[in-house]
């Protein structure tokens, strides 16, 4: 990434100390070079996205708006005269559009889109229909990651249309330690999220989350215990977008998404009775090694092209080209999009 990063501020905070709080904020990001992106001095300041230049070629357009299901009042709206952040009342299809049509103006050819949007309660893994909703129109309107938090820790991860959605992210170093009342949701436990995209598509290669544990605002390594519990819940939670987490040596989490059509035709392949034969599945599919039933080599095929044969760890998502997951050097590497004799130009 270029010199200049984007600092994302839409939340539930950044008016605590009131405008000259806000005010010491943004002169002191731009005094070290880093562009604000979620609020402003006004309207107009807090709508404009942070354009940053990729190492390269191609630049990632950040957008960050705040939700008033994250605690925002509707009081710090930023207006034409006074100062706030990006507000927006609901995850409604109309204010969907309405971000897609901003990235959309400044958006060009291998350019990534980020919307980063701060919204939904503190604690629970529950996504509500319209925020899931919301996030597909966004990806739908040429967002290539959805980049969601307020909880205080992990929620959902999606790929959709092979295009990474994160419901919530996660507290990461805050001064929140030792809030009782909430044990269940191992708050201490954090992730970093190391991802690529496709510098060309926008959509994901491969998602990585290693697991860390905060102590005293400091960061340590989770240990294997914490990391398989990590592991355990990001796989329970992600059943519902078709989204499975495991481990690999180095216990980082890694993601794969097996979608709904390309899962049922895997249980019909399997001899199912209960499923029939999905003939739009474009894609054949190949689980984890360890999984006797399905211990071979596929050839992998789309509408388009006829694939070489592999033989991998790969699991689809439905979309034009196939997805897949291959292990060439790792335990896994995570969510590729496959394309057959065509190099990754990663970001």
């Amino acid at each position: 990434m270029g010199d200049a990063l984007g600092r994302i501020l839409a939340n539930n905070h950044v008016l605590d100390f009131g405008y000259p709080g806000l005010e010491e904020t943004l002169r002191t990001l731009a005094g070290a070079g880093l562009r604000a992106v979620g609020a402003g001095r006004n309207v107009h300041d807090a709508r404009r996205p942070a354009i940053v230049p990729l190492d390269g070629a191609g630049r990632a357009v950040i957008l960050s708006v705040g939700m008033a299901s994250s605690g925002i009042p509707e009081a710090w709206a930023a207006s034409e005269r006074r100062p706030g952040i990006d507000f927006l009342a609901e995850p409604s299809q109309s204010a969907a559009a309405d971000v897609a049509a901003r990235v959309q103006v400044v958006k060009r050819a291998g350019d990534v889109a980020v919307v980063s949007v701060h919204w939904g309660s503190n604690w629970g893994y529950d996504i509500a229909d319209d925020q899931v909703s919301f996030a597909h129109a966004l990806v739908d309107g040429g967002v290539d990651v959805v980049h969601g938090h307020s909880s205080h820790h992990p929620r959902p991860v999606e790929v959709y249309e092979g295009k990474l959605i994160l419901y919530g992210c996660g507290d990461f170093i805050d001064d929140y330690e030792g809030i009782t009342g909430y044990e269940e949701f191992r708050d201490d436990l954090r992730l970093l999220f190391l991802v690529s995209l496709d510098r060309n598509s926008g959509q994901l290669v491969e998602a990585k989350m290693a697991p860390l544990q905060a102590r005293r605002m400091r960061l340590r390594n989770a240990s294997g215990e914490d990391s398989r519990w990590l592991c355990s819940m990001l796989e329970r939670i992600g059943r519902r977008f078709g989204s499975r987490t495991w481990l690999d040596p180095d216990r980082q989490s890694h993601l794969e998404t097996l979608d709904h059509k390309a899962d049922r035709w895997i249980r019909a392949w399997l001899g199912d009775p209960s499923v029939s034969h999905p003939e739009e599945a474009h894609c054949f599919c190949d689980v984890r090694p360890h999984c006797a039933q399905l211990r071979h080599a596929f050839h992998l095929e789309s509408h388009r092209d006829t694939a070489e044969q592999h033989e991998a760890v790969i699991c689809p998502h439905y979309m034009a080209d196939g997805l897949a997951i291959h292990r060439p050097h790792h335990l896994w590497t995570a969510v590729q999009p496959f394309r057959p004799q065509q190099q990754h130009d990663r970001l």
